[in-house]
C-alpha cells in the first residue's frame, strides 16, 4: 500500500509532497513518518487548474484541492475556437432571426 509524506498546512491537513509505494522497502522509522493509504484517487481535469494532492489526519482520507495555473498552448488554442464557435453561433441566430447588425 501507498505511503504519503507531506508538511502539515493547517490543523489536521497535510500537504503530500512524496507518495511512495513500496512500503516494505522503507525502514520501519521512515514508515512512522508518513501515513499508510489505501489507494490514491484520481484527480479531475479541469481546465485552468492544478490538483493539489491533501490528507485528512482526521480520517486518514486524500483530497485535491485545485489552484489556477497558467494555460497550456493547446488549452489556449481550445478556448480561442469555443469562442469563435460561439460568437458564430450568436451572428447565425442574429441573421436567420430576422435580426439585423
Amino acid at each position: 500500500m501507498p505511503v504519503v509524506f507531506g508538511k502539515e498546512t493547517e490543523t489536521n491537513k497535510i500537504k503530500v509532497e512524496s507518495i511512495f509505494y513500496q512500503e516494505n522497502d522503507l525502514s520501519s522509522e521512515t514508515q512512522a513518518q508518513g501515513v499508510i493509504i489505501k489507494s490514491i484517487p484520481d484527480p479531475e481535469t479541469i481546465e485552468g487548474k492544478a490538483p493539489v494532492l491533501y490528507l485528512n489526519k482526521l480520517d486518514n482520507t486524500l483530497f485535491y484541492e485545485y489552484v489556477d495555473r497558467e494555460l497550456t498552448e493547446s488549452e489556449k488554442l481550445n478556448k480561442i475556437l469555443r469562442d469563435q464557435e460561439t460568437m458564430k453561433m450568436a451572428l447565425d441566430d442574429l441573421i436567420f432571426s430576422g435580426g439585423a447588425l
